[in-house]
């Protein structure tokens, strides 16, 4: 009911005539370029530098950041990357560059050290029960650490958190879940990817598929991410991100987004709704649909209710 009662503000133009098709228009702005790609990332340990390739960059200086953490740039050109890599602990983190316009590039997960040889399969995992899924792999990962068939966790998790109504299908996949008998902490959660609810310990009722969806949630409640690392550091309870790194670092409630990048802007805000729009850093209550530049008009069929108070750079062209 909620989510319904929000879609309905998303317009807000008084329209009189009833089974009329209405025509908003928004004052067109320059396009956008196309949106950067990355295709390539060599890490240097020796120089501790990072090379990044791709198209789309720009020519402006602008952000890259590796794991969450920003790179200080050396160099910067359309197609190439160069920045400074300070020292990091072996493992994979996730690379995103920041066009000076405010695009985002994909998201690639770039390994920092030297992999480790596959390990030895790991002992087999407890039989799952009906009210827990665990699902996992034979083999080592990156620094060599086995993993049994069906855990897709070390063992003594796994003890934990059966009978507790959870779901986890990949490489540490809710790895950290630590349920409290007798309550619904760290219940009735589904995680399918690497990493996805990772750090999850007492959350409950979040549904996590992509990689790194969710990854570095603790505690966070009845929360929807699908995309890799949508939503990934959400501490918030009842958001809904839609899309690769839709509210990847938001950190407030009821938030709703669909898109890449979908309302990542925002680190703090509550109760917004975006469609294809990056948002802005700590507004609430505010609903943004499409990008500038990308979309300049909307077609909404029959009548629209509303007294549109406040409603600014709109046009209401009646056919």
């Amino acid at each position: 009911m909620r989510a319904r009662a929000l879609l309905s503000q998303i317009l807000v133009v008084a329209v009189a005539v009833a089974a009329t098709a209405v025509v908003i228009q928004v004052q067109p702005t320059a396009e956008s370029a196309p949106a950067p790609v990355i295709a390539a990332a060599q890490p240097n340990s020796e120089a501790q530098t990072l090379t990044i390739q791709g198209v789309n960059f720009g020519d402006a200086v602008s952000e890259v950041t590796l794991g969450l953490s920003p790179l200080a740039v050396s160099s910067w050109t359309s197609n190439a990357v160069v920045t400074e890599l300070p020292a990091y602990q072996p493992g994979s983190y996730l690379l995103v560059l920041k066009r000076a316009d405010g695009i985002f590039s994909n998201s690639m997960d770039l390994t920092i050290g030297a992999v480790g040889p596959v390990g030895p399969a790991g002992p087999q995992g407890p039989v799952a029960r009906a009210t827990d899924t665990l699902m996992g792999f034979g083999g080592g990962e990156g620094l060599g650490s086995g993993l049994g068939a069906g855990d897709a966790r070390d063992e003594a998790t796994t003890r934990a958190i059966e009978d507790a109504n959870n779901t986890a299908y990949g490489i540490n996949a809710l790895r950290s879940l630590a349920p409290t008998p007798g309550t619904p902490d760290g219940t009735g959660n589904a995680a399918f990817g690497k990493a996805a609810l990772r750090d999850l310990t007492t959350g409950y009722g979040n549904l996590s598929f992509g990689s790194g969806s969710m990854q570095l949630s603790t505690t966070a409640l009845n929360n929807v991410a699908i995309g890799n690392a949508a939503l990934r550091m959400a501490t918030g309870n009842e958001n809904v991100a839609v899309g690769s790194n839709a509210l990847r670092d938001n950190l407030g409630s009821r938030n709703l987004a669909f898109g890449f990048f979908g309302g990542n802007n925002n680190k703090t805000g509550s109760n917004n709704i975006y469609f294809s729009n990056l948002g802005v850093d700590g507004e609430s209550g505010v609903i943004r649909l499409g990008a500038s530049g990308v979309h300049n008009t909307v077609y909404v069929s029959g009548t629209i209710h509303g007294d549109g108070s406040g409603l600014t750079g709109v046009t209401a062209v009646y056919q």
